[in-house]
């Protein structure tokens, strides 16, 4: 192919009345393939590059659509496991309040009757529905009406 600067310093010969009729025919027919060559090959470039470019832009969109499937399975996922955890915890602290000395304790009162000394008898499992969970209870139950036991 022929390239800029051979157009630029090609010589043509002399003859009788300029220059020679045959040379510069032949330099125009070299030149006329090659500016052929050069416009089918951008051509065809072009349309590579358009197909390219079509295909870039629906792999983008699927990249997208993927990337917008992902964070909407991904926030899902989150909901669940937050709603996981929430029930867990909750899980866990209903056992944890089970496990506790004082249900333990109460649990074991409802089940039976302590008898003091003195032939008074004693139900705690009565004071379990009166108990307030942030307070601990105080008294030893002699007095009459219930007003014996005081939270703190």
């Amino acid at each position: 192919m022929m390239q800029p600067l051979d157009v630029k310093t090609h010589n043509f010969k002399k003859g009788l009345f300029g220059y020679k009729a045959a040379d510069v025919d032949e330099f125009m027919s070299t030149v006329g393939r090659s500016y052929e060559e050069l416009f089918t090959e951008n051509a065809k470039l072009k349309e590579e590059k358009e197909k390219l470019d079509k295909l870039i832009e629906e792999k983008n969109l699927k990249i997208f659509e993927l990337e917008k499937a992902a964070n909407e399975s991904k926030n899902a996922n989150a909901k669940d496991d937050k709603k996981n955890s929430s029930n867990a915890s909750k899980k866990d602290d209903k056992k944890k309040e089970e496990n506790s000395a004082t249900s333990k304790f109460f649990k074991k009162a409802e089940e039976t009757t302590v008898v003091g000394g003195d032939d008074d008898e004693v139900f705690v499992g009565e004071i379990e529905e009166a108990r307030k969970p942030s307070k601990a209870m105080i008294g030893d139950g002699e007095e009459e009406g219930g007003d014996d036991f005081e939270f703190l």
